[in-house]
Parts: C-alpha cells; structure tokens; sequence
C-alpha cells in the first residue's frame, strides 16, 4: 500500500464500490477518452488536495 493516504482512500473506495456505480463511471469517462478508474481517481484526488470531499456519484 502507498504512503499516500488520499490516494489509499480513493483506491478503497473504488473497490467498494457497487459495479453500477462503476459502469457508471465508465460510461462517464468515455467523454474523456479515460476509463472509470482514471476519472474517479483524478476526480476525488483533485477534489481532496482542494480541500473538498469524496465524489462517490458525480451525476446525482
């Protein structure tokens, strides 16, 4: 596991979360050309060094 606690953070969460949830984000990415990892990554880590909190479902 890595030293970096947020990251730690939002690779737990990821696992756990529903596969709808991840489809979702998948079906999301596309617009990026990324896949539903990378954008959930790259969503709440941005979101985390700004001070802000978890993404678990952008679109609600």
């Amino acid at each position: 596991m890595t030293s970096n606690k947020g990251y730690s953070e939002c690779l737990y969460l990821w696992e756990n979360l529903p596969d709808s949830f991840k489809k979702r984000w998948s079906r999301e990415a596309k617009a990026h050309s990324m896949t539903g990892f990378n954008l959930f990554m790259k969503t709440n880590l941005t979101k985390l060094k700004s001070g802000g909190e978890f993404t678990i479902a952008p679109w609600f």
